[in-house]
C-alpha cells in the first residue's frame, strides 16, 4: 500500500534562499522516510554543512497527545550529501510532526514548515467501519 507524499517548501537558512521540497513516506508502523531537494546550492552563502532533521510525535492512535511540551523531541543530523533519512523506532500508530533545517557554518537555519509522517492504521480502520 502506498503512502500518501506531503510536499513543502524549506525555510532559508540565513539570508540565503534555496528552492527546496520535501516529503515522507510510511515503510512500516515504525519507520518514516524523510525525503529533501535541496535545489541549487549555489544559493546558500557558505558551505553547506548537513541537515538537522527534528521530529516529535503528536497524535496517537488519531487522538492528539494533550501535553506536547512534556513530549520528547528527536533529532537526526545527516552529512550535505544526503538527501533523505529514515527514521526508525517510532511507535505504532503514531503521526510525526517532522521539521528540516541546512546547517551552514553560521549554525543551523530556519526550520522548515512541518510535514507530517506516520502510520494510523486504526484512525482508518475506525473511520471506514464505523
Amino acid at each position: 500500500m502506498k503512502s500518501k507524499l506531503n510536499s513543502f517548501f524549506l525555510s532559508e537558512p540565513d539570508t540565503s534562499s534555496p528552492a527546496k521540497t520535501a516529503a515522507t513516506t510510511a515503510m512500516s508502523l515504525t519507520k518514516v522516510k524523510v525525503t529533501w531537494n535541496l535545489g541549487r546550492r549555489e544559493n546558500i552563502k557558505g558551505n553547506l554543512d548537513g541537515f538537522y532533521i527534528k521530529y516529535q510525535a503528536i497524535r496517537v492512535g488519531g487522538e492528539p497527545i494533550v501535553d506536547l511540551i512534556a513530549e520528547p523531541n528527536y533529532t537526526v543530523i545527516v552529512c550535505a550529501k544526503v538527501n533523505e533519512v529514515v527514521l526508525t523506532n517510532l511507535s505504532s500508530y503514531t503521526m510525526y510532526k517532522i521539521q528540516v533545517a541546512v546547517i551552514t557554518p553560521s549554525g543551523i537555519g530556519n526550520f522548515s514548515e512541518p510535514i507530517y509522517g506516520g502510520k494510523l492504521y486504526s484512525v482508518y480502520k475506525k473511520k471506514f467501519n464505523s
